[in-house]
């Protein structure tokens, strides 16, 4: 069998997001998530980056929190912020007891994991709800940034004949229609 590149999850795994420079945020669905979630609650949120809505339950809701970062920097903010804090990936088995919270949380983190169905079954099994949030790609100013981003400009700069350069000039004209 042929692994390919993206199927070497430990030697080809480039997450390792940089929080030092973004030590606190509030994003606009924090206080949608906040409202969902019971006060003095047991929650972990998987994939927390630097900790900022994890601190803001519990601050706000007085919950028990837990986190899971893939990322050095968000797991040193996030202890920073005195939080409990796990390095570790999230789309694999989770060393915690089957309902051990009432509340697991995966915040704009679902698209950007290898293993998304691990994930899935991993927050059914470890918490008696599951909140999941991710990005709208197909907003006009979510695609007008995915089309302008170093990474796609690199990307067609890299891609230039056969049959992945017509996808991908279709996919721009799929962006553009689209408006």
């Amino acid at each position: 069998m042929n692994n390919h590149k993206i199927d070497i999850p430990g030697k080809d795994d480039n997450r390792q997001y940089d929080y030092s420079q973004n030590q606190s945020q509030n994003r606009a669905e924090y206080d949608y998530i906040i409202q969902l979630v019971s006060s003095g609650s047991r929650v972990i949120d998987l994939g927390c980056g630097n900790g900022s809505l994890l601190k803001k339950l519990v601050e706000e809701k007085n919950v028990i929190a837990q986190g899971i970062e893939i990322s050095v920097s968000g797991v040193e903010a996030c202890r920073n912020k005195g939080l409990d804090v796990l390095q570790s990936r999230i789309d694999e088995k989770l060393p915690f007891k089957d309902l051990e919270f009432d509340f697991s949380i995966c915040n704009v983190t679902m698209q950007m994991v290898m293993y998304p169905e691990v994930l899935l079954k991993e927050m059914k099994r470890i918490s008696k709800y599951q909140i999941i949030s991710f990005p709208n790609f197909a907003f006009y100013k979510n695609r007008i940034d995915l089309l302008l981003t170093e990474e796609c400009l690199s990307l067609c700069y890299l891609i230039t004949n056969g049959i992945i350069q017509d996808i991908f000039i279709s996919f721009q004209l799929v962006i553009f229609m689209n408006y």
